[in-house]
């Protein structure tokens, strides 16, 4: 065997370690996913006993607020009788007024006429200040049933629910311009991209992207090459066109799954850490399924 066919076989046993390499550590990725589904399980079996909690806590606090309301109706009924006495006897000492001839009577009837309308006035602030307690109180509760309404309901039908692209853009880029260290990004084509100004980021800031790249689109290409050009920007090749998300600095999640009917996306966004965690395999997937250009 000569020296250059020994070397050829030498080239390609390294060039098969590498591979057997990539391989392990692609894995030992998968491995990882694996063991932080499990933990994510658990942690939704406590999120289901915490939401269980809350509906019973809520019911208690909506039980309360109704036996607050009957309380002040009582009192409004006993105010208004309590007017309706003092009309009264406005009504006779104004006759009496009427028929009396003695100066200092009547001056005796006008005060107490007087202290009269003054009590009746401030009975009347203290009715409409209870008008207004029973209003609140109304409010705080057609808002905790609605609350309590929708706790109960777990799962929000999104299958028809519109929601317009512009506002998937506004939304990234609230939280793409509060970026501090690094952000992951994914959109159904590079083109999406142009949207989110992402020169605006701070050059501090690592952006790891995934969206799909057509090599033989000549726009694509150009906008490859330009995004590129920034240092702070890592871009691949995600084919699927079946996602939007952001995920900023491990902290703020936003998901929108594309759906079969134009403007049709099932969103979410969240800050909650045990939120972020069961759906970091999705953020994952997304990069290890894209690919360089």
């Amino acid at each position: 065997m000569s020296n250059s066919e020994i070397e050829d076989l030498k080239q390609k046993l390294a060039e098969k370690e590498k591979e057997l390499e990539e391989l392990r550590k692609t894995y030992k990725e998968y491995k990882e996913i694996s063991d932080s589904l499990s933990e994510q399980i658990k942690l939704k079996d406590n999120q289901i006993n915490t939401i269980s909690t809350t509906i019973k806590t809520k019911d208690d606090l909506i039980k309360t607020i109704k036996d607050s309301i009957e309380l002040k109706n009582s009192q409004i009924d006993v105010l208004q009788k309590t007017v309706e006495t003092k009309n009264k006897t406005i009504n006779d000492l104004s006759q009496q007024l009427d028929s009396t001839i003695n100066e200092s009577v009547s001056k005796e009837n006008d005060k107490k006429i007087a202290e009269l309308e003054n009590e009746l006035g401030k009975l009347n602030e203290e009715l409409a200040t209870t008008d207004d307690e029973i209003e609140r109180l109304s409010n705080e509760l057609e808002n905790m049933q609605s609350k309590a309404s929708i706790t109960k309901d777990l799962f929000i039908d999104f299958t028809d629910i519109e929601i317009n692209r512009d506002e998937i853009i506004k939304k990234m880029k609230e939280i793409l311009l509060n970026a501090l260290h690094s952000v992951s990004i994914s959109s159904p084509s590079i083109s999406d991209l142009q949207d989110l100004d992402l020169y605006e980021v701070k050059s501090s800031v690592n952006m790891r992207i995934s969206c799909l790249i057509d090599p033989s689109v000549e726009e694509h290409i150009d906008l490859l090459e330009e995004f590129e050009s920034l240092d702070n920007v890592n871009i691949r090749s995600y084919e699927r066109e079946d996602r939007w998300l952001i995920f900023r600095d491990g902290e703020e999640l936003f998901f929108c799954a594309v759906g079969t009917k134009p403007n049709n996306y099932l969103a979410f966004y969240t800050k909650d850490s045990a939120h972020i965690t069961l759906f970091n395999s999705l953020i994952m997937e997304t990069w290890l399924r894209s690919r360089k250009i």
